[in-house]
């Protein structure tokens, strides 16, 4: 059994190993707003998970060069949402880390988490669907539909590797899809990032330090704006001291700002300890 010593000495060292973890964001906005144009300015060498079908033709027109000297990595075996999709992915990402291959790279990005959702719900609809071939479905369910039970594994399983890869030791940045919420006060809708499931709705945003919403302003040659901090008709949060917009934002700058609000914060820490 551990003494209490050795005990405050494992959370110091966990302590320690996490505290260095990377800038994390989430980027959500409209079809066609940029989100996956936006992560061209991230930080090279730059590793791309493409969750979305074709999503990856974005990248492909907009920085073939990066992509030609292995800049811009792109992996696009995720795009269809299979059966087995989610599960291999899960699987790759903890052999890609026992492979040291993020800590090669200065940015992980997902595109994107709708995508991510998908594969994650098919996985889990063809489990219900398994198992209602061996068993009788619950009172009034029809077949493969699913059940209270299924989405608490749904939200278990997209807790678990949103946490996965919030703990890569590079940044991560996520592309997501955007909602509309009618206020019951007030009656207006607010955007916010679209998340299946009540329970993963509240709980994602508090899984990632950054959250971001991305606009494109009426015509194409207009300046795209990030939204970083809540409004009256946005939801976002940033805990870096960034302006409430930032036009033509440029994420490369943005973890720049991340990562010397994180050494400031650290020089604090060593001061007063």
């Amino acid at each position: 059994m551990l003494g209490p010593k050795k005990k405050l000495e494992d959370i110091q060292k966990y302590y320690r190993e996490t505290q260095d973890s990377g800038f994390t964001c989430i980027i959500y906005g409209e079809a066609g707003c940029g989100k996956t144009h936006l992560l061209t300015t991230a930080k090279r060498p730059l590793l791309v998970f493409c969750l979305d079908p074709r999503g990856a033709t974005t990248i492909e027109q907009v920085a073939p060069e990066a992509i030609a000297s292995g800049d811009i990595i792109l992996d696009r075996r995720w795009e269809e949402a299979g059966k087995d999709t989610y599960v291999k992915f899960h699987q790759e990402l903890t052999e890609l880390y026992k492979a040291g291959v993020f800590s090669e790279v200065k940015t992980v990005a997902v595109d994107s988490f709708s995508g991510l959702n998908d594969s994650l719900l098919a996985w889990l609809k063809s489990k219900r669907k398994a198992d209602d071939v061996h068993g009788t479905p619950p009172d009034g369910a029809g077949y493969g539909q699913l059940q209270i039970q299924d989405w608490g594994k749904f939200a278990e399983s997209c807790t678990k590797t949103i946490s996965k890869l919030m703990a890569l030791p590079c940044d991560v940045i996520i592309t997501a899809h955007v909602e509309h919420d009618k206020d019951d006060t007030t009656g207006e809708f607010i955007s916010s990032l679209s998340v299946e499931g009540k329970k993963m709705k509240t709980r994602l945003p508090n899984l990632i330090s950054e959250v971001y919403r991305l606009e494109q302003a009426g015509q194409p040659d207009k300046p795209r704006k990030l939204w970083t901090t809540r409004n009256n008709r946005y939801r976002a949060k940033s805990r870096l001291g960034l302006p409430n917009i930032i036009e033509n934002p440029d994420l490369g700058e943005i973890q720049d700002k991340a990562r010397d609000f994180a050494n400031k914060a650290r020089a604090n820490k060593q001061q007063g300890g």
